[in-house]
């Protein structure tokens, strides 16, 4: 099914991030070859290990591409630092997904949520907690965002006029204003969106 199909595809998405080679068969079993079992063994991570961990992180809504990243590169990164494996990691399946889903959500950019795994490393805090508690959530209110983008044009009428003329690449001056004027919160997605409508 369409279900089994994605974790297939998240499967060997993970595989090549952590260059290894990984099977997901039908069983629902992982196994790994002669070569992804020695890297693996010698990072302290086994292929089972992180098959588990990773479709836990699926179970609990995380997307499988953000789970990919999230597990074999910043986590798995920050674990190989401590020497840590996947068994004794200090941030659980659950509690990562938790993360990726507010960044999937736009809760919170791919960047600020760095800021709150480092702080998951190293405390039980919950994710939502953290993220109340550093100010990281994004600004995707598209009124706010709106008012920001009008009195940023208004004050660069010339260079509104000169990407009008087919100087596209100022939309990067435009779009850094933004985030500039919302101290790096305003979801860029959005900034984007609204900037090229303004803008047309």
């Amino acid at each position: 099914d369409n279900s089994n199909a994605s974790q297939a595809i998240a499967a060997s998405t993970v595989a090549g991030t952590a260059q290894q080679s990984i099977n997901f068969t039908r069983e629902h079993e992982w196994e790994a070859d002669r070569i992804g079992t020695k890297m693996l063994e010698k990072s302290g991570f086994d292929p089972k290990g992180m098959a588990h961990f990773f479709e836990k992180m699926l179970a609990n809504g995380a997307s499988s591409s953000n789970s990919v990243k999230w597990f074999t590169g910043e986590l798995f990164g920050r674990l190989n630092k401590r020497n840590l494996s996947v068994l004794n990691s200090p941030v659980g399946a659950e509690s990562l997904a938790d993360l990726v889903k507010r960044i999937d959500d736009g809760t919170i950019s791919g960047k600020a949520g760095k800021d709150v795994l480092d702080v998951m490393m190293n405390s039980n805090k919950k994710v939502d907690d953290i993220i109340d508690q550093l100010g990281l959530k994004q600004i995707s209110d598209d009124g706010a965002i709106l008012t920001m983008i009008d009195d940023i044009m208004n004050a660069n009428t010339i260079k509104v006029e000169q990407y009008r003329a087919g100087k596209d690449k100022l939309l990067g001056f435009f779009v850094g204003q933004v985030m500039k004027a919302s101290r790096g919160k305003a979801n860029p997605q959005i900034v984007n969106k609204i900037l090229k409508s303004k803008l047309s």
